[in-house]
């Protein structure tokens, strides 16, 4: 059975008097005979030929977050339903043995008529006007992101591009979910269309948003092995995919599974991350934690502790934030960035 990590038990911020340029943040975090590092690095953001993508869930279940679900209002009552049924607008029907209303045609006109039925509200569209010009600003720079609905079709294994938008374009789009909405969810067709489309990009950042299930899991991970190996061996440009999953009808189990992948299957190079929004409205704030975790603030780097050990090397980039583990008692790290050598004590 799956465990969560361990909350480190103690934890130091090292003074900025005492941090190396460029070095803004440094934590570290002690727990049994290790420790947890977590650093930041202050640099000008490097967005040199890299190109973003944004793949939104178009299944079934997100007819609602993106404006086209259907709600009764607070003045339907059950005598609505008894008069609609009275008049041969509806039928009592059970169903795994629980009795509901089902409304003909006549009977939807005639609750859209009387204002009983309402559309919900589109709660993704003013994220994503907000969220794509983020990515395509702190990432793709003066670039685009190109922006598509994933999970659509009857078998959930179609995509439906809207697009490759600058900054304003994305603010002024419209997303109102898919042309015909998915019965599944199979995300692997979205990433082998970034893959593809954008093969000669210099580097990759991909997010892509989830409300359920992912229905080709199994697929995903052998293709995410082929691509890893592929990258490792530098016959493809280097990517990253975070995939971010919104409610409790998302597959937890899934999200971890893939965060772990690269070390699971024994590859050199990690594609993916996951993170979790408990509702539509914490999306925002997750996915640009999303971002600013893996900004790239130089074209290569890497950090090594006091032995010389390589603890991140990022041919592909180095990001704004780096995460890594040292024994316990370590004093130092160094620093290999944009033609320097930078040491950083830890005490």
């Amino acid at each position: 059975m799956y465990q969560s990590p361990q909350v480190p038990v103690w934890s130091r911020h090292i003074p900025r008097e005492s941090l190396s340029e460029p070095m803004g943040v440094l934590r570290v975090c002690t727990q049994d005979d290790r420790c947890e590092v977590v650093a930041s690095i202050f640099f000008e953001p490097d967005t040199s030929g890299c190109q973003t993508g944004v793949a939104l869930d178009g299944s079934e279940s997100m007819r609602s977050p993106l404006g086209q679900g259907w709600s009764f209002s607070m003045s339907y009552s059950e005598s609505v339903s008894e008069r609609l049924v009275q008049q041969g607008c509806a039928t009592r029907v059970v169903q795994d043995g629980v009795q509901r209303v089902e409304f003909n045609q006549k009977g939807w006109d005639e609750l859209l008529e009387a204002g009983l039925l309402v559309r919900d509200p589109n709660l993704m569209e003013p994220i994503a006007r907000e969220v794509i010009p983020y990515l395509t600003e702190q990432i793709a720079g003066e670039g685009t992101t190109a922006v598509l609905y994933w999970g659509c079709g009857a078998g959930g294994d179609e995509i439906e591009v809207l697009g490759e938008y600058r900054s304003a374009e994305a603010r002024a789009a419209k997303y109102e979910g898919p042309k015909v909405w998915g019965e599944g969810a199979c995300l692997l067709p979205a990433l082998r269309y970034f893959v593809d489309r954008f093969a000669e990009a210099a580097f990759g950042f991909y997010v892509f948003i989830a409300d359920g299930k992912i229905e080709d899991f199994e697929a995903l991970k052998e293709y995410t092995a082929f691509l890893a190996g592929r990258i490792a061996s530098e016959q493809a440009n280097p990517l990253k995919c975070v995939l971010i999953g919104v409610g409790a009808l998302v597959d937890k189990r899934q999200l971890f599974e893939l965060d772990q992948l690269s070390r699971a299957q024994g590859a050199e190079f990690r594609i993916w991350s996951t993170k979790m929004a408990a509702t539509m409205r914490d999306l925002q704030q997750v996915f640009e934690e999303a971002v600013d975790d893996h900004m790239r603030v130089a074209p290569c780097g890497r950090v090594r502790d006091e032995e010389g050990y390589g603890l991140r090397g990022r041919e592909n980039g180095l990001p704004a934030k780096l995460v890594f583990t040292l024994p316990k008692d370590a004093v130092s790290i160094t620093l290999e960035v944009d033609g320097r050598v930078i040491g950083q004590p830890l005490q």
